[in-house]
């Protein structure tokens, strides 16, 4: 580590701190950026601050004018017109109102989905200007049937491609009057409406945008919904920068500052290859707080590029560049995908970073228009939270990467910082299978035995959501309070355990801000045809009493490995279902009390509450000292792999990461090269695998499917709901985990130093030590075949320049003719559309010492 130290860049004193890879960051005693260069190209040409604050506590009563005409259909419906209408009857009532004396009524009284939208009268707008809409929402059922699915769909589709839901959206116009493409989701309406309750969200204006229509839409099945208090206002908070001095003490930097009432102190402290960041906000109020915080390095970079992953970037010019997705299921509240982002020339290459052993919500991104590249934190502070004693933390990290390879160096670095995240010490890959079940009786734990002796890594089943039938499925759709009845029966008794489930809901279902549990979804679904089931979000902080955490060790965990150790069988881990697949916040007061990490807020109401990701990583912290201490350090946690961006900060607690879906034309929501390319980031060194449900799958699609497991090393088998199978398909499965099993052990790496010299043909890399194998996952993206050269630098792999190689085609064994200039190797081929090609690259002479150390091994 190297601190300059005390500095003048022109006319302005200034600290400097320097990492010893190049790295140097300078601030005026004001707290001002001055100086960002790495390798001695300065990238800031005008001094700004380093941390900004916009305090959005009040947002909800800025008393700003409501810029809709007849908001509150007051006089019927004029100032609004039909957009679609298709099988809903929709009308003005009295008999419902939020507002006023009448709301707008949606109703539906067919099985089959139907949809109408309505428009506003068009409304100007300031290009660029932040705005808020939102709207009030009323079910007469108690719940909204018709919007479900994965956080794929529900935190990131959603918001980029036109689908019709229930919620508002945004129809941008230009001066003319004429739209700026197909109307926008501004924010759906996702289950909970028993209440009154507030959808919200807040917008920029398009730079093209002189008008606006709000667009109110209902997609309903059988039901009724109303609509009422539609708003469109301007935003009035503001960026507020963050002065305050900064000091140098020891080998770090101080910068302490008072702002918008509270104490702010952030620690810069620089390492041989990062700076790190640390930063609290403690609240001078006795009031709720709801804070976007932010750190910004004024780097002006205009032409460079910005890396959405590790096979899309693009040229910064105007305007904003972002990863993001929703941090919640049911509004947007935006966080970036992956836990780094990076920008590049070409030449100089840096990322900010958020550490992934602590959670956090921030949205990584470039401003072009303002010349910095940023860190947005969404705080939440409450006095309820006496754990956090009034105060929220925010911690970020600084470096530099390869820009020749992009997005891939900026994860490298990330894992050579953190590596005890990325990788297991549990011997995974060793087994031959992996299954997941119910193992709480002693016929069950028999079965634990036999996989014992087959090799097969058996795991203990768990859910991850609170889930109830509610009654038989040839009966009509409940309603709320027949399915809250339906928990109070549970709570009378019956099965073992079942009283104490009831509880673990009423202590553990995450609470909206209108005080309800937070549904998922009530539905008849594949799993369980013969009933309808509800199941709600669950806070799984092991500190809830009587809660779901609780209740998961009395009647899941503890039993099933009881009864596998009463008969000598090993059982070897624990599965949890659905990751992630319900991120929300609870607002639960116990929540709260308990909560022993920074808190976020509400998009909708700008209340803080506690996110179940949060809760979710005090529950697998909890869950691995727990196994490690009853039932021994060799227990593996694995994981259906359904979240988004919030695994980043859970991953060093799981062992091994399963997937489901369907892909019917061979990719699928959950399985296409955008998730693949994350989870694969994400998982790093641990184990990959996939459960394909899909029925009737033909081989045209399996052959496309095989193509991306063997690109992405990922172990795939057929799942339960994937019927109607033929041999052949069966076929393509077997033979494709044979050949994943050959190479998925030897760790993926993301620096492949192979690239082909045609774009449609991606490479993927398998192994870091050339004499056990390194292997290259060659495959062809595109809808023909497709020739290439396959350039390979076998210096940057580790081998010895000039010296022998042995390169063949694995499933083959065949030779695969190479050619060598100097440090490059050329490989010639040709691929069929959606095929992928496995070659392993040895060097032909092993050392003697690793002869020795394998030797040994074996």
């Amino acid at each position: 580590m190297s601190l300059l130290g005390l500095v003048s860049l022109g006319a302005v004193p200034s600290i400097t701190i320097a990492t010893a890879d190049g790295l140097i960051l300078a601030f005026s005693l004001k707290g001002e950026i001055v100086g960002l260069s790495v390798d001695g190209v300065e990238l800031v040409t005008e001094e700004a601050p380093a941390l900004w604050i916009r305090d959005l506590s009040r947002a909800n009563e800025t008393g700003q004018p409501n810029l809709v005409d007849n908001p509150g259909f007051e006089n019927g419906l004029p100032g609004w017109r039909q957009l679609v209408n298709n099988r809903l009857s929709v009308q003005v009532m009295q008999t419902q109102a939020h507002g006023g004396k009448q709301a707008l009524e949606f109703t539906s009284q067919s099985e089959a989905p139907g949809f109408a939208a309505y428009a506003g009268e068009p409304i100007p707008v300031e290009a660029g200007r932040r705005y808020r809409v939102s709207a009030w929402w009323k079910s007469k059922e108690g719940y909204l049937s018709t919007l479900s699915g994965p956080p794929p769909n529900l935190c990131m589709d959603l918001y980029r491609e036109p689908q019709r839901v229930t919620g508002l959206y945004l129809q941008w116009l230009d001066r003319r009057g004429e739209p700026l493409g197909d109307p926008e989701l501004a924010v759906a309406l996702h289950t909970n409406a028993n209440n009154w309750r507030l959808i919200q969200r807040e917008v920029a204006a398009p730079e093209e945008a002189a008008q606006v229509q709000v667009v109110i839409a209902a997609k309903l099945q059988n039901e009724t919904l109303w609509a009422d208090d539609i708003r469109f206002i301007a935003s009035v908070e503001s960026e507020e920068p963050v002065a305050g001095t900064v000091e140098q003490e020891g080998k770090r930097l101080i910068q302490t500052a008072e702002s918008n009432d509270l104490d702010i102190q952030v620690t810069y402290e620089a390492h041989d290859d990062f700076i790190a960041i640390h930063g609290e906000a403690l609240n001078l109020r006795t009031e709720d707080r709801a804070l976007e915080l932010g750190f910004a390095l004024p780097a002006v970079a205009i032409g460079w590029r910005f890396w959405d992953d590790a096979h899309r970037s693009r040229e910064i010019s105007r305007g904003g560049y972002e990863n993001a997705i929703s941090a919640l299921f049911d509004g947007w509240l935006p966080i970036s995908l992956y836990p780094y982002a990076g920008i590049e020339d070409g030449k100089v290459g840096l990322a900010l970073a958020l550490p992934p052993d602590r959670p956090q919500l921030a949205l990584l991104r470039y401003e072009a228009d303002r010349g910095r590249f940023e860190a947005v934190f969404h705080l939440g502070i409450s006095p309820q939270a006496v754990k956090l004693e009034n105060k929220a933390t925010f911690d970020l990290l600084i470096y530099r990467f390869d820009a020749e390879w992009g997005f891939r160096s900026v994860i490298a670095k990330h894992v050579e910082l953190y590596p005890r995240v990325y990788n297991t010490d549990l011997p995974i890959y060793d087994y031959r299978g992996a299954e997941q079940g119910y193992f709480l009786t002693p016929q069950a734990a028999e079965i634990v035995r036999e996989h014992d002796g087959q090799g097969i890594y058996t795991a203990q089943y768990t859910p991850t959501e609170l889930g109830i039938k509610v009654w038989p499925s040839d009966a009509p759709r409940p309603t709320l309070e027949e399915i809250l009845k339906a928990v109070d029966e549970l709570a009378r008794g019956g099965k073992p355990g079942a009283a104490e489930f009831a509880q673990a809901i009423r202590q553990s279902a995450a609470i909206d801000t209108n005080g309800d549990w937070i549904l998922k979804h009530v539905g008849i679904f594949s799993w369980d045809p013969g009933n309808w089931e509800a199941t709600w979000a669950a806070n799984l902080d092991p500190d809830l009493a009587q809660g779901f955490a609780r209740w998961l060790i009395a009647w899941r965990i503890d039993p099933a490995f009881e009864a596998a150790e009463e008969i000598g069988a090993h059982l070897d881990g624990v599965q949890l279902d659905n990751f992630l697949s319900t991120p929300a916040i609870d607002f639960r007061p116990e929540a709260l009390q308990n909560a022993a990490h920074t808190l976020t807020y509400s998009p909708h109401t700008y209340k803080p509450g506690v996110h179940s990701g949060f809760a979710m990583f005090d529950y697998l912290q909890f869950l691995r000292g727990y196994l490690d201490a009853n039932w021994g350090e060799d227990r593996g946690i694995s994981v259906n792999f359904w979240g988004l961006g919030h695994p980043n900060y859970l991953a060093e607690f799981i062992d091994a990461f399963g997937g489901e879906g369907n892909t019917p034309d061979g990719q699928g929501i959950s399985w296409n090269p955008e998730i693949l390319d994350y989870r694969r980031a994400v998982a790093y060194h641990k184990p990959l695998l996939f459960a394909n449900q899909t029925s009737e799958l033909t081989e045209e699609a399996a052959r496309r499917f095989r193509a991306l497991a063997l690109l992405y090393g990922v172990w795939p088998r057929q799942g339960p709901h994937g019927t109607g199978w033929s041999p052949a398909v069966n076929e393509i499965f077997a033979e494709t985990a044979a050949v994943v099993e050959q190479y998925w052990r030897a760790g993926w790496e993301p620096m492949t130093y192979a690239r082909a010299d045609n774009p449609d043909i991606w490479v993927e890399r398998f192994g870091r030590d050339p004499e056990e194998g390194i292997f290259l996952a060659v495959h062809n993206r595109a809808e023909g075949p497709a020739g290439f050269t396959l350039n390979v630098d076998v210096v940057a792999l580790g081998i010895r320049a000039g010296g022998p190689l042995n390169i063949t085609e694995l499933v083959s064994g065949e030779a695969v003719p190479f050619d060598q200039i100097g440090a490059v190797i050329r490989i010639p081929g040709l691929l069929e559309r959606w095929s992928t090609v496995i070659f392993s690259v040895r060097a032909s002479c092993p050392s003697q010492a690793h002869l020795l150390e394998s030797s040994l091994r074996k």
